[in-house]
């Protein structure tokens, strides 16, 4: 026998159990599925790392599971199907490369996660075939769920939901007898603040719930009414489990050690999955017993008929012939994934990787041991910030003091953050950051100040929140600074930084001076401008060589 018709007989045989889909093809399948993930290695990685640092994004770590959940329980699908190379894989992966690119220079992370999935995807059609995919669509669709949601669409959805979640809990826990205050989405119970971004993060509720849902619709025979109808109903449910999570989160941070509180809070979160599942199927009992027709149709399986004028690959000819046949569209296939993954490979590597970068985090690192403790009258102490918030950041550097006068008694909070990754700093700005605390943001406006003969363009946020000791009121003056481009105004300029490839490793660095209401407008900037004097030596480092002494400003 040639050996053209023993590798025909390995790839094309079924099984002995009659199963079409032979260890030579899941060899072959795992080893493409795994040049795809190397040739993308960058995008899974960031997709890795995202799950490490972000709980909003812990629910990623399902999405295998439920893939694995879902195709099960559609096996039935695969009754007839037989295992066929398709060179539509190719084109797949092509688009799947081009898109990650794409995504991958312009620093757009969803079309750079995006495109790292599909060209997964194309490497599994070529040597599965197109047919598996359309038999088992919804567990290839969850794939969806892999994607992080980028910062400039999550936070404003999880300050609505946590807004929302806020109010409801205030309502609950009123109505159970307990003394509850609310000032934004910062509830106050036995005089301790509860922040519903620490204590239960509506977003991360959310996603888990609508992954959830989406494994629930696929994995009951359902008409398709019930299916749109549940997936739809996922945000109210999200809600729901977030109130019913909150009410004794927030109870235990005011009676009990935060340890303990905690704790509830960790374990809470996934009892509230489990809890959302049963919801679902309480939920698809009253609509049977209420005699709704949820249940599908029976049908009949029938074979369509084979169109006049199409080719009919598997019948065409001996069975020989067939098999044959369908081993070069395989060698075919995989010559040309190898091709399309080994220029991929090959283009990555040629891209900036951040290692030119590394020297330059070290300086600012060094830049930043000297700094002067003692700034005219006025004496540094440090000050801790939340290990959640650190872990999120991931800084490079990152400074927090307070600035004390002991004559005056006069006070303020400096915060200096760098980070080697600019999107990090979208939870840390503060339209997005003192909201999410329970602040209301009063408004904001631009200011002038002067750093050692350089003009910077500084923006003043005002907030305000109700405690049971009255109204707190804060100012915020906030400078943004891009390496090698200058003093910046919103996070418009951080993305924007994503764009240029040869300066995204560099990240940027976030200044901040917090005061009380009691400062006046001129005495805050006069504070800022000493403070910053003193700090010229790490703005000069963090700014680079080709620093410039103008503002990009931008009113977003």
């Amino acid at each position: 026998m040639s050996q053209t018709a023993i590798t025909t007989q390995h790839l094309n045989e079924p099984s002995a159990d009659g199963s079409w889909v032979t260890r030579y093809r899941v060899v072959l399948t795992l080893v493409m599925l795994a040049l795809a993930m190397i040739a993308c290695r960058d995008a899974w990685l960031d997709i890795f790392r995202i799950v490490q640092v972000d709980e909003e994004a812990s629910h990623i770590m399902l999405v295998p599971l439920v893939f694995a959940r879902i195709a099960w329980v559609r096996r039935s699908e695969l009754k007839d199907w037989h295992s066929r190379a398709s060179l539509w894989g190719i084109a797949i992966a092509l688009a799947g490369v081009a898109l990650w690119l794409f995504g991958n220079v312009k620093a757009m992370q969803v079309v750079w996660h995006f495109g790292a999935i599909l060209t997964l995807v194309g490497a599994f059609v070529c040597v599965q075939g197109l047919e598996i995919v359309r038999r088992l669509w919804p567990a290839f669709l969850v794939l969806l769920f892999l994607m992080p949601m980028p910062g400039v669409i999550r936070h404003p959805m999880a300050l609505f939901l946590q807004d929302v979640s806020a109010q409801a809990t205030e309502v609950v826990t009123i109505a159970m007898g307990f003394a509850v205050s609310r000032q934004g989405n910062l509830l106050i119970i036995n005089d301790y603040p509860v922040g519903i971004a620490e204590a239960c993060n509506g977003m991360r509720m959310v996603s888990m719930l609508i992954l959830v849902v989406f494994a629930f619709v696929f994995s009951e025979k359902v008409r398709p009414w019930v299916r749109i109808l549940l997936i739809a109903l996922a945000t109210p449910l999200a809600i729901l489990c977030n109130i019913i999570r909150l009410v004794p989160t927030v109870l235990a941070y005011g009676y009990y050690k935060p340890e303990t509180a905690d704790l509830i809070h960790d374990w809470l979160g996934w009892v509230m999955v489990i809890a959302s599942y049963f919801m679902l199927m309480g939920l698809l009992w009253l609509m049977r017993w209420l005699l709704l027709p949820v249940d599908p149709l029976p049908t009949i399986p029938k074979r369509a008929p084979l169109r006049e004028g199409r080719f009919d690959w598997a019948n065409e000819g001996s069975a020989q012939e067939g098999q044959a046949r369908n081993v070069w569209i395989l060698r075919g296939a995989l010559a040309g994934l190898v091709l399309v993954l080994g220029s991929a490979y090959a283009i990555g590597q040629s891209l900036p990787d951040g290692s030119a970068a590394e020297a330059y985090h070290e300086q600012v690192r060094e830049a930043a041991v000297d700094l002067p403790r003692q700034v005219g009258e006025w004496s540094a102490i440090d000050a801790e910030l939340p290990e959640a918030a650190v872990a999120l950041l991931r800084p490079n550097v990152l400074i927090s003091r307070r600035y004390v006068d002991e004559e005056s008694g006069r006070s303020f909070a400096m915060l200096i953050v760098q980070c080697a990754d600019a999107r990090d700093m979208e939870g840390h700005y503060p339209p997005n950051c003192y909201p999410s605390a329970g602040w209301t943001a009063l408004g904001q406006q631009s200011a002038q100040i002067e750093i050692a003969q350089r003009q910077a363009t500084a923006i003043d946020y005002g907030f305000e929140r109700q405690l049971q000791g009255g109204l707190d009121l804060i100012h915020v003056i906030n400078l943004m600074i891009l390496p090698n481009e200058g003093f910046v105004t919103s996070m418009s300029n951080i993305r924007r930084l994503g764009g240029t490839v040869s300066d995204r490793y560099f990240g940027a660095a976030q200044m901040q001076f917090v005061f009380d209401g009691r400062w006046e407008k001129q005495d805050r900037l006069d504070v800022v401008e000493q403070v910053l004097g003193q700090m010229q030596p790490l703005i000069d480092v963090i700014l680079g060589k080709q620093g410039k002494e103008g503002n990009l400003s931008d009113p977003s």
